[in-house]
């Protein structure tokens, strides 16, 4: 990811044929997307560059939005794949108890005695409505899959960077 941005959606494909893409959101809230303005898009080298923003509405799960200077479906074809970030700063702030994926992303996973079960290295999400999972890889790339529940995430501490879990059958075996 480029320095200082967020990734909040990842270009799938032309929505339409005058120039919108659809995008798979990393956001929960489309308030989040509707206030923006302008954003930055990371090609596959994470090259970036800012476009503004003309339109951006919902479509089901997906979001479709029209960038400045993307006008027909054949411009709009060459953003598949690449990266929607913004500043970090330009996101709002959660409620009590809600994270960002970047705040979680990197943490180290204990459980509530204390034994280390390694680091987040990405999450999966799994819809509107639905928990994240949390993909935890140790050393040894042995991955362990943790749902963003409550009756298993018991405390996350941002400033030391540390998830404390509640082990529940099956979880690890």
């Amino acid at each position: 990811m480029t320095e200082g941005l967020i990734l909040i959606g990842e270009i799938l494909r032309p929505q339409g044929n005058k120039g919108e893409v659809r995008i798979f959101p990393y956001l929960d809230n489309f308030d989040q997307y509707k206030r923006l303005k302008e954003v930055f898009i990371i090609d596959k080298d994470c090259v970036e560059a800012r476009y503004g923003v003309i339109g951006i509405r919902s479509q089901g799960k997906y979001i479709a939005i029209h960038l400045n200077g993307f006008n027909s479906i054949d411009k709009a074809e060459t953003l598949t794949g690449y990266g929607i970030s913004v500043p970090k700063e330009w996101l709002a702030p959660l409620p009590e108890g809600h994270y960002y994926h970047y705040e979680i992303e990197g943490m180290n996973v204990y459980d509530e005695e204390g034994q280390y079960y390694g680091k987040i290295t990405d999450i999966f999400s799994t819809g509107k409505g639905s928990n994240d999972v949390y993909i935890v890889k140790d050393n040894k790339e042995r991955e362990i899959l943790i749902p963003a529940i409550h009756d298993v995430i018991k405390k996350i501490d941002l400033k030391e960077k540390r998830i404390t879990i509640h082990l529940m059958e099956g979880l690890v075996d």
